[in-house]
């Protein structure tokens, strides 16, 4: 076992023998002081992408290889980059918070950085027809049960920002439980909220990252801190007047410009339904510069008629990004009123053979065993 120095440990044990040409690498990263898993950490190895859980738990399968470099990140962390052996069994890094020195950043207005954001978001961001390979999950929690889990393999059609063609979806490999009749319930994203989410705050007509909507937001400097070993700016924001709909914070790369990861609060102050909505968008930087979207959640709350509280969460990771000219082939393309997902009994890690997923945590395992 080797130890590495750093202040957030990630465990890395490569299990089982040569499959084939594929090896599964498995792992965790946990904050040194309070030992707690960091959820959704980013995970590189020789190429492959993963993300971890919410327990900080990953899971990466890649082409057999002798040895392989691996790169984790994490705002707020400096960069880890190490070389493992496919024969090694264990490995523990500790990574080393990131310190800014406040005096070395210079002053900015957030409405400053905000334009250099905009006027670089054609060349950091690839707005043409993209097809992307992804993991989707969501889940249903009321009264601390699980009422609802499903996940699934899913190849995305985006066109580009300026095209007329709609977003298509094709499932590839999917499974759910549920506890309850969801198609009873007033989540209409049950039905499969990944539309939504791949088009991000870099592309919706109405994101506050438009020129067109820029006077409609008041944008604050709040300093800055270190992402793969880069200074990102910290830019806080809210509506300035009533066609201003979110608040929240954006993590902004130095140089570049790129958004690195967006977290805001829509307003729901004409909601009928939702009492909390909770958007997290985080993007990669791609070998040739570009940058893709990564993953994004979506957490959103709302109480019934009898005062009881429910909580549905949406998750996607986009395994792979590529530009296309045209809409690709696929399987089967879903309408608006299809689900997703196909009732399955097995919910082990083996049913994603041959793809890149996020593991459950032990949680979701142990609510899925239990009889409600």
């Amino acid at each position: 076992m080797k130890v590495f120095f750093l202040a957030v440990a990630v465990v890395i044990t490569a299990f089982g023998s040569k499959t084939g040409t594929e090896l599964i690498f498995s792992g965790q990263i946990l904050d040194h002081e309070t030992e707690e898993g960091l959820p959704f950490a980013h995970i590189k190895l020789n190429g492959e992408v993963a993300v971890t859980n919410e327990d900080g738990e990953f899971q990466i399968e890649v082409p057999y290889e002798a040895n392989y470099v691996i790169e984790a990140s994490f705002i707020g962390y400096e960069n880890f980059e190490s070389t493992l052996s496919a024969a090694e069994e264990k490995h523990v890094i500790y990574l080393k918070p990131a310190i800014t020195e406040l005096e070395a950043v210079v002053v900015k207005t957030g409405e400053g950085i905000i334009s250099e954001v905009l006027n670089h978001l054609k060349f950091n961001y690839e707005l043409d027809h993209q097809s992307m390979n992804c993991y989707y999950k969501e889940r249903l929690f009321g009264q601390q049960n699980l009422y609802y889990l499903a996940e699934g393999i899913l190849d995305i059609y985006l066109p580009s920002d300026v095209s007329s063609n709609t977003t298509q979806v094709s499932p590839i490999r999917t499974r759910k439980k549920e506890y309850i009749d969801v198609a009873e319930t007033d989540v209409t994203m049950i039905r499969g909220h990944a539309k939504d989410m791949v088009e991000s705050v870099v592309r919706r007509d109405d994101s506050f990252l438009q020129f067109s909507n820029l006077s409609h937001y008041e944008f604050s400097f709040e300093g800055a801190t270190y992402f793969n070993n880069k200074k990102v700016y910290e830019v806080s924001f809210e509506p300035k007047s009533k066609k201003g709909r979110a608040s929240g914070k954006l993590f902004i790369e130095e140089g570049s410009y790129a958004v690195v990861k967006a977290h805001y609060y829509p307003d729901l102050s004409k909601s009928y339904f939702w009492d909390e909505v909770e958007w997290v968008e985080e993007f990669t930087q791609q070998e040739e510069g570009l940058w893709n979207l990564n993953t994004v959640k979506y957490i959103g709350k709302w109480t019934d008629e009898s005062e009881k509280q429910f909580e549905y969460e949406s998750l996607l990771v986009v395994n792979e990004s590529k530009v296309v000219t045209d809409p690709p082939e696929m399987q089967k393309v879903l309408s608006d009123r299809d689900t997703f997902f196909q009732a399955a009994g097995d919910f082990s890690d083996d049913f994603w053979k041959g793809f890149n997923f996020v593991k459950l945590t032990l949680g979701e395992k142990s609510q899925l065993s239990a009889n409600y």
